[in-house]
């Protein structure tokens, strides 16, 4: 496997060229790809519990919480009689 640098890197990906069998700073781009799909998903993570908010979450993790306990966490409706 041939030894790019991060420029190099970059001018093989805008020409359109594939820089699967290269390594970059000792790893080889596939390593490099996963670790950018990671670090996506942890980021798309952060912005959704951003929005949620601590509340939500909060009481999102409770009803989890007495899902897993064996009982549902929503209130039950009286019986009608």
């Amino acid at each position: 496997m041939a030894n790019v640098s991060y420029f190099e890197a970059w001018g093989m990906w805008f020409d359109g060229r594939s820089t699967l069998g290269n390594d970059l700073l000792g790893l080889s781009m596939i390593w490099w790809g996963r670790f950018g799909k990671i670090l996506s998903f942890v980021a798309g993570a952060a912005v959704i519990v951003d929005l949620l908010g601590p509340s939500r979450l909060s009481r999102y993790s409770d009803r989890l919480t007495g899902f897993w306990r064996g009982g549902p966490s929503w209130p039950r409706l009286a019986p009608v009689s």
